[in-house]
């Protein structure tokens, strides 16, 4: 979603769909960020996608630290500050998109588990999962 949001502005300011060198430089430190925070802060735990309501929370944290943590690895990068609009943009798009995927997610893979009662069986998220268990946050 993070190189979409970058691939959707690219496409604004040049009047064309493209994934270029410049898309991705767009979208690097907010996936960057995203990557190294979003598991912390529970985006990737089994509770983060048993509901929608969960989804939505989960969501709203990872994005409320690693999306300003993207802009502020974008200023470093591009050697100055972002600019206000870019800012406000960024912070509502990245949301918007992120909850939809997040969503998408829950109405097709996730939610809980009906009847048997045991954990769910290999999933999207098991990677990050798995990550967590290394830091002893799993």
């Amino acid at each position: 979603m993070l190189l979409l949001f970058a691939a959707i502005g690219r496409s604004i300011h040049t009047g064309g769909v493209s994934l270029d060198l410049q898309v991705l430089q767009t979208a690097a430190p907010f996936i960057g960020a995203w990557l190294v925070l979003a598991p912390f802060l529970g985006a990737y735990t089994p509770d983060a996608t048993r509901s929608t309501g969960e989804a939505v929370k989960t969501v709203l944290l990872s994005w409320v630290v690693s999306v300003p943590m993207g802009l502020i690895g974008r200023g470093v990068i591009k050697g100055d500050v972002p600019p206000v609009p870019f800012m406000a943009v960024t912070m509502t798009t990245t949301l918007v998109l992120l909850l939809v995927w997040r969503a998408l997610v829950v109405l097709l893979v996730g939610g809980e588990v009906k009847g048997g009662g045991g954990d769910k069986e290999g999933g999207g998220f098991d990677l990050f999962r798995v990550v967590r268990t290394w830091f002893g946050r799993g």
